[in-house]
Parts: structure tokens; C-alpha cells; sequence
């Protein structure tokens, strides 16, 4: 929504948000009509509507989570406590949502990092993917966990190590204090962790493991060349200057020969990125 568009909400129609919270607040009422006046409050960022909203879920009505997300960074704390009592996911993925549309992410997810970071390494895969996705939104916010992201990196797990990986480049502030790590960790057995730490070392600025990175590119497993290629979307929006030639020029032949139509999208976005960040000279 529109600034402008907010702005006409909260004013003269903030009128009906006591009308909206009754509803809201009645038991009886159908879930339909309760999830239709959780949106208008959402609308209306009626942010002192959040935890009766918040309960709405907790007795099943998840629709009303979107009326949360429309609160914006100030509903943060409370779908933080919410997340941290609850073992579903739906939370956790509010949270990340509204990190990617908060317009101080680094400022407003701070309060987060703790928390996200015990989703990280817990037991749910899922809620440890969606943690990490709102660390990276929070970036170098969470710079306070660099230490412990360095020492995942010796977790016996592919997907905590790679997590670890991937995360560094965008949380930590000093590059010296992860760099010796992530050059371990580029030759690491699993080729998810060695992929995700030579992109981290990229957008740490460290321009000789460009070259590293062309070698995804001819990987047999699509999913390791489309990662590969979504990587360079990453680091030109980060560290553009550390993208040599030859990756450039390895994407470009990807997009004329890979076999795989969602690979070859995601190296046009890559090289779209890469052209924005680093035009080339005509």
C-alpha cells in the first residue's frame, strides 16, 4: 500500500476500528467476518489490534495472519513472542515477510537475531530455512552471531554448515573475521557449503574466489547451476566489483546453452543485476 493510501486510513476512517476489535473480540462471530475485520485493522495499521489479531490465529483463524504482516516492523516483538511459543512455522514466516518489506531491516530485526538464530540451529529444517531468510533480510543488523555462524561452520551437518556459509556474507560486518573460515569452508565435501561460502567470500569483497565460481556452472545438478547463478544476482546487489569477467561471460553462454528453462531465467536475472551494478562499456 501506498503511503498516501495509509495516510487517508489512519485518519478520518480510524473511526471504525473500536467497531473492528469487537468483532475481532467476539467469540461467536463467524470466522469469515473476524478475518474480514482483522484485514481492515491491518489496513488501518491499528497496530493496538495486534494481539487480539494474534489470538484470532491461535484459535485456528491463520487468514488473520496476513492482518499482522500488514503491521508492519512495530508487530515485530509480538509475532517474535508468538513465534517462540509456537511449533508451527506460519510465525516464522510472518516475520520473514515483513524483514523483506521493512524499510530498516537492519534496525528493526535486531531485537530478533537471538531467537532466529535458535530457529537456525533447531530441530525444524523448515523453520531453520525461514530463520535464515529473515537473518540475511537483516544483514549486517545480525552481525553479533558472525562468532557463532563460524563455529556452525564445523557442525556436522550439510545444511547447518551451508546455512553458516551462506549467512556470513551478508551479516558479517568485518571481513577478516570470517574470511579464513569461509576459505576452509570452500572446500568443504558437501558442494552446497563450498558454494555458498566462495558467494560469501564474493560479497565479502574478496574478488579472487571469482573464479572459484565458474566451476558451479558446469555442475551436472541443475539446482547446484541455478544456485550458482542466483549467487551472482547476490553479490552484484552487495559487492559487484568482486564479479570477474569470466563469470560474467560463463553466464552468458549458460543462458544460449542450458537445457533447463528456470535455470536460464535465473541467469538472465543474474546478469540483468550484474549489468545494473557493473555496466558493461560499449
Amino acid at each position: 500500500m501506498a503511503s498516501s493510501d495509509a495516510a487517508k486510513l489512519n485518519g478520518p476512517a480510524r473511526w471504525v476500528v473500536p467497531s473492528l476489535l469487537a468483532i475481532v473480540r467476539r467469540p461467536k462471530e463467524p470466522i469469515g467476518i473476524q478475518a474480514f475485520a482483522a484485514q481492515a485493522l491491518g489496513r488501518l495499521r491499528a497496530v493496538e489490534a495486534t494481539p487480539d489479531i494474534l489470538r484470532l490465529v491461535e484459535r485456528g483463524n491463520i487468514g488473520a495472519l496476513d492482518a499482522v504482516v500488514m503491521m508492519g516492523p512495530s508487530a515485530l516483538s509480538e509475532l517474535a513472542t508468538a513465534n517462540a511459543k509456537s511449533k508451527e512455522d506460519y510465525y516464522a514466516m510472518a516475520i520473514e515477510q515483513v524483514l523483506r518489506d521493512a524499510p530498516k531491516p537492519e534496525e528493526d530485526g535486531a531485537p530478533l537475531v537471538d531467537g532466529l538464530f535458535g530457529d537456525l540451529v533447531g530441530p525444524k529444517e523448515s523453520r531453520a530455512a525461514t530463520a535464515a531468510s529473515s537473518l540475511a533480510f537483516i544483514g549486517e543488523g545480525a552481525s553479533s552471531i558472525t562468532p557463532s555462524l563460524v563455529k556452525l561452520l564445523g557442525d556436522s551437518r550439510d545444511d547447518r554448515r551451508a546455512f553458516a556459509a551462506w549467512l556470513l556474507g551478508f551479516v558479517a560486518r568485518d571481513a577478516s573475521a570470517a574470511e579464513a573460515p569461509l576459505r576452509a569452508a570452500a572446500k568443504d565435501k558437501a558442494v552446497s557449503v563450498r558454494l555458498h561460502a566462495t558467494t560469501s567470500l564474493l560479497m565479502l569483497g574478496k574478488a579472487d574466489a571469482s573464479h572459484a565460481l565458474v566451476w558451479f556452472f558446469d555442475d551436472v545438478d541443475p539446482d547446484v547451476r541455478r544456485g550458482a547463478a542466483y549467487a551472482v544476482e547476490q553479490v552484484a546487489h552487495k559487492s559487484p566489483a568482486a564479479i570477474g569477467e569470466d563469470v560474467r561471460e560463463k553466464l552468458a553462454k549458460l543462458f544460449e546453452t542450458d537445457p533447463e528453462p528456470k535455470i536460464r531465467m535465473t541467469v538472465r536475472e543474474a546478469l540483468v543485476a550484474l549489468d545494473k551494478a557493473c555496466p558493461q562499456k560499449k
